[in-house]
């Protein structure tokens, strides 16, 4: 998943093929003999076999969003961050995920693992919105995806879990459109036919309702969700409130979750196209393997 993000952040528009691993297609062996997904193969030839190689490729070409540019801390304490992630956080997550396939390993030992490196998570998310201050970047956009799939074991263990800052930077994650966009499932692709252009055509994200490229329409757009009946008229009070009392992108992903899903459902209605808002796409020929 967060090779997806990135690449839609980044605007690449590439060529995904979703594949069976019980059934590895031809094309995705002689891409990658390891076979693993993601694979990210490039114009010239060059092939990415890691998800966080390919995100910093894919920010390397285009990061609107500032993704490699904490507010706080540097890309290499994102990237040591990001490597406990990897490594024994991810092993811990998949001895809870899958105990079956770990007889050998206590799954208490690995639960209490995993519960340590969340607890110091919330912590840090204790002082700062995000993992590395004010906005989004790199760290939160590649560790969110597994944190994910340790809520997604038992949800209502989750929501019981003295993690209250982690819990919100989770739920808020996942209400951002650019986790919609990129999750929608994708026919297997079977060998000698084309894969699926990504990404596909999404919802306006809200961060770019403040962005200064947008100027003056900003508020128009919510006017018009109003006038169009796609927000009612408290939404469009609370929402354009919202909106002119932030001095920033971060402050408006503070907005509950209610009125940024209205202004999501609304946008998917008038058809609204972030990618209209961004430059074009630095490289169109690019072939993922999800």
């Amino acid at each position: 998943m967060r090779a997806r993000l990135a690449l839609a952040v980044s605007g690449q528009t590439c060529e995904v093929r979703e594949v069976v691993l019980k059934n590895k297609p031809q094309g995705l062996l002689q891409a990658s003999p390891k076979a693993t997904v993601p694979v990210l193969v490039l114009p010239g030839g060059q092939v990415l076999e890691q998800s966080l190689h390919i995100m910093l490729w894919a920010l390397a070409q285009h990061d609107p969003d500032g993704w490699r540019t904490p507010s706080h801390g540097s890309m290499e304490d994102m990237l040591a961050l990001i490597a406990e992630c990897d490594g024994p956080f991810k092993q811990a997550l998949d001895r809870c995920k899958y105990p079956s396939r770990y007889p050998e390993a206590p799954i208490d030992a690995a639960r209490a693992q995993a519960m340590a490196w969340l607890s110091a998570l919330d912590a840090r998310l204790s002082t700062q919105p995000h993992l590395f201050g004010s906005h989004a970047a790199l760290a939160d956009m590649a560790i969110a995806p597994f944190v994910r799939q340790f809520a997604g074991i038992d949800a209502d263990w989750w929501a019981a879990q003295p993690w209250p800052h982690l819990q919100t930077w989770l739920a808020r994650w996942q209400a951002n459109s650019l986790f919609e966009r990129v999750m929608h499932k994708l026919p297997a692709w079977v060998d000698g036919t084309e894969g699926v252009t990504f990404p596909p055509q999404g919802a306006l994200r809200l961060s770019n309702l403040h962005e200064p490229r947008i100027g003056p329409i900003k508020m128009k757009i919510i006017d018009e969700m109003l006038h169009l009946d796609l927000l009612t008229h408290e939404q469009h009070l609370q929402i354009s409130a919202w909106i002119a009392r932030s001095s920033s992108p971060e402050e408006i992903l503070q907005m509950p979750a209610p009125l940024w899903q209205a202004v999501e459902r609304a946008s998917q209605t008038m058809g609204i196209n972030e990618d209209l808002l961004r430059p074009p796409s630095l490289d169109a020929g690019d072939v993922v393997f999800i």
